[in-house]
Parts: C-alpha cells; structure tokens; sequence
C-alpha cells in the first residue's frame, strides 16, 4: 500500500505533506499511518507553530517561557 519509491522521496527531501487517511478495520492489515511511523521512526506528531500579533488563541494568558 505504501511504494518505496514515496518512502524514498520522503526521506530524500525529509518532507511529507499528509492529509486525512482512512484507515480500515482489517486483522493483519497495516494501516498506512503505521506503515509510515515504523518506515520513518515516527514516534510523535510534533507540530511547530507561533502565534500571531492581534489574533486570539486558546492560550492567550499562559506565560510563555524559553
């Protein structure tokens, strides 16, 4: 389900953009998603983000530290 050749360009650019994936309910099938952490040793969606002047957020009034 999962080509080599996509593994490859993944590792080779290290970037992959990924949208939703269905995963279905079969024994003994690898959902894509597992396929790709055990492929790339993805162990946790990690996520940079920033926030930005004038636009509210869910953590508006946390102290941010460094």
């Amino acid at each position: 389900m999962l080509p080599g050749r996509t593994l490859g360009t993944i590792r080779e650019y290290m970037l992959a953009i990924r949208g939703p994936i269905a995963t279905p309910i079969v024994k003994g099938f690898a959902s894509i998603n597992v396929q790709l952490r055990n492929a790339l040793n993805l162990y946790a969606a990690v996520r940079s983000v920033r926030s930005m002047p004038g636009i509210r957020t869910r953590t508006d009034g946390f102290k941010r530290g460094r």
